[in-house]
């Protein structure tokens, strides 16, 4: 039986739905992703963008230096670089914690496979990013504090009251967080179709380098754009960890 199921009825499971119940009218669109063409127009395919490898080491002390985690400083500035893309600064990004099986099991870890989000991004004009980074940290464990309800529900309600207004299928960037075991565990941003029917953007990285795997609707050039700029911002918070 699922946890959640457990605990549907208690105090701690209906807070955590009135938490994101009262956002029903107020969670703002996902970014809509430049596309060169329809998806579904032709057949699925998937090709590698490479980029050298931000150490992985000098990352995490320069998160732990300005009292953040990889997780919230690595899908800020992805959400950050997504922005100017899509040229949004308020957004919602689906957000999957995961684990396969095989590595629950590496690691001992018992419980659900995976746990979902909706992670609302605001950037605002006078933002430092020292500013911007701790908002979308301090969002990330409120929304993480209040996942006895699952938000995949909330979208559930938001597609019958706001049909015309909301991204039906919730096309939107998704990122997935290894939970930091192990030295070379990825972080893994995902930009996906639907249910995950179509990834169109699957960016990690690992001590081996960073990576974006692009659908062949996305412009390889556009992806290549963001992961450089993203790679770029990344060591400038390793080198300038004050910000």
């Amino acid at each position: 039986m699922c946890i959640r199921d457990r605990l549907r009825g208690t105090c701690v499971y209906e807070q955590s739905k009135q938490y994101w119940m009262s956002r029903l009218h107020t969670l703002p669109n996902p970014p809509e992703l430049p596309l060169i063409r329809a998806i579904g127009e032709a057949p699925y395919q998937v090709s590698s963008v490479d980029h050298p490898p931000v150490p992985t080491r000098a990352f995490k002390a320069a998160c732990k230096s300005l009292g953040l985690t990889p997780s919230a400083v690595f899908v800020a500035v992805y959400a950050a670089v997504l922005s100017m893309v899509c040229d949004t600064t308020h957004f919602t990004l689906g957000m999957l914690t995961m684990w396969a099986p095989e590595e629950a099991q590496g690691y001992d870890i018992i419980g659900p496979t995976r746990t979902q989000n909706l992670l609302e991004i605001t950037i605002l004009p006078e933002d430092s990013w020292r500013t911007y980074l701790q908002r979308v940290q301090q969002q990330m464990w409120s929304d993480m504090e209040h996942l006895y309800f699952d938000p995949l529900l909330l979208l559930r309600e938001i597609r019958k009251s706001r049909p015309d207004d909301f991204l039906v299928n919730l096309q939107s960037p998704g990122y997935t967080d290894s939970m930091g075991a192990g030295e070379a565990s990825p972080f893994q941003v995902r930009y996906w179709h639907g249910q995950l029917a179509h990834i169109l953007i699957d960016a990690f990285m690992s001590d081996g380098g960073m990576s974006y795997a692009v659908a062949n609707v996305v412009d390889q050039g556009m992806a290549y754009h963001m992961l450089h700029t993203q790679h770029r911002v990344l060591t400038d918070i390793i080198s300038s960890p004050s910000l």
